[in-house]
């Protein structure tokens, strides 16, 4: 297969993918690496779909009032930037802690079998993203399944102490290639912006 029908094959959480639409922001060179496969693959099949798959599943969480609205919203939003089609996931109201368990239970689609752990990440659209996308606002929480606090505090006064990361970040709807092109060199707790006083106080948007 070549590069090209590779590309042309990858899909996020069943959307199809259109690789330029909503991209403009991404250098040619990194979409390509997209349909590449990563170093140090184990020998085998490089046309597996393991690796003709990219992206991550988004969780539904908010229900009631005008959230349909706003779920359609962004979801639209996303079809724009990324995608043709979407098949996104209707949780009810449920935590993160039962989000992580669905999630790790394998009720994420292909994105979620990825080989390399960094990239087995999902999206919740819960009621504070409703809110947002109501405001005219489009991000989304990307969420790390694996987070255990205890991993992330620091004793280092160098560097500051206290917690480092939450577990998951808020990012724009403009910027999930970006993100999956930066998992290629990082984990998700040291692409996400810096907690203030452990708090949440910027959006990343690809940067």
């Amino acid at each position: 297969m070549t590069l090209d029908e590779r590309l042309s094959n990858m899909t996020l959480d069943g959307l199809s993918v259109q690789i330029g639409c909503g991209t403009d922001f991404i250098p040619t060179e990194l979409l390509k690496d997209l349909g590449k496969i990563p170093h140090n693959t184990p020998p085998g099949n490089h046309d597996d779909p393991e690796y003709l798959h990219w992206g991550f599943p988004i969780y539904r969480t908010a229900y009631g009032g005008s959230t349909d609205q706003q779920w359609e919203m962004l979801i639209a939003r996303i079809q724009s930037e990324v995608a043709s089609e979407l098949a996104p996931f209707q949780t009810g109201d449920a935590s993160f802690d039962r989000v992580r368990q669905i999630y790790n239970d394998g009720i994420g689609g292909m994105a979620a079998k990825h080989h390399y752990e960094r990239y087995q990440l999902f999206l919740i659209a819960d009621a504070e993203v409703m809110a947002a996308v109501a405001r005219g606002d489009f991000w989304m929480k990307c969420v790390d399944p694996r987070y255990k606090p205890e991993d992330y505090i620091s004793t280092n006064r160098r560097v500051g102490l206290g917690l480092k990361f939450l577990g998951y970040m808020w990012m724009t709807t403009e910027s999930l290639t970006a993100l999956w092109v930066w998992l290629y060199i990082r984990e998700l707790n040291l692409i996400a912006p810096p907690l203030i006083n452990e708090r949440l106080t910027e959006v990343w948007n690809g940067d």
